[in-house]
């Protein structure tokens, strides 16, 4: 992002950290396959990490490039809180998830 950032090709920038976010959100949903395997402590760590890197990308872009347009500006908070609601749901499934017993592989 960088890159596009400082030459000036800010649509492109928002192009590429729209396609970071479904990308990371992409290879969690392909490591939830492994995720069976981790403990469930981990893949809410995952999952929370994978959110909170998509909204600090979006807000650095929304606070480093100022001039960006409407079009552009809505890009990023649509990230912002569409990950926001994504963390919330597993926030409100950790009572669920801690009440299930933990299985030994």
């Amino acid at each position: 992002i960088d890159y596009y950032v400082r030459y000036g090709n800010h649509l492109r920038a928002a192009t590429v950290a729209a396609h970071l976010s479904r990308l990371g959100r992409w290879i969690a949903r392909l490591a939830g396959a492994e995720s069976a395997s981790q403990s469930p402590v981990n893949t809410v760590a995952d999952r929370f990490a994978n959110g909170l890197a998509a909204i600090r990308s979006s807000a650095e872009v929304l606070r480093d490039i100022p001039d960006l347009d409407d079009e552009e500006r809505a890009l990023f908070v649509a990230i912002v809180l569409e990950e926001e609601r994504r963390l919330a749901r597993v926030l409100k499934a950790l009572p669920e998830l801690a009440a299930k017993p933990l299985v030994s592989r």
